[in-house]
């Protein structure tokens, strides 16, 4: 992976490009594996096929799949759309675990060239 591959936008947060599939689960019923675009502290971008379709402001569950067939090792919470673009979806993290929370911080302190970026980010969302 590429570390200083980063999305700069008008956006708050430092956004790490990054290429993984992520589980959605709606209501427990309804789960597929989409794609991500980009990843943050506080969100990510996602892209999937025709055939799943969320709407702004959905709520549902999410897996971040980083190990194949080790999901001890995954990033689970609750997500929101907070946009639908013609490409994708934005999405909000509302809900982690601190050990999820705590691999996401892991993760994006690994794979990008300013990890002091990643602390700073981090003490933005906890004030």
């Amino acid at each position: 992976m590429d570390r200083t591959k980063l999305c700069k936008d008008r956006r708050r947060l430092l956004r790490l490009v990054y290429d993984k599939p992520m589980r959605i689960t709606i209501d427990e019923k309804i789960s597929f594996v989409c794609k991500i675009r980009d990843l943050s502290l506080k969100g990510a971008f996602v892209v999937m096929g025709e055939e799943n379709r969320l709407e702004k402001d959905d709520i549902f569950s999410f897996e971040i799949l980083l190990h194949e067939g080790e999901s001890s090792f995954n990033i689970c919470g609750k997500g929101q759309v907070v946009r639908k673009a013609d490409n994708g979806y934005g999405v909000s993290f509302l809900e982690m675990e601190v050990e999820d929370f705590g691999r996401l911080r892991r993760l994006l302190s690994l794979n990008v060239a300013d990890a002091e970026r990643v602390v700073k980010d981090f003490e933005k969302i906890i004030d």
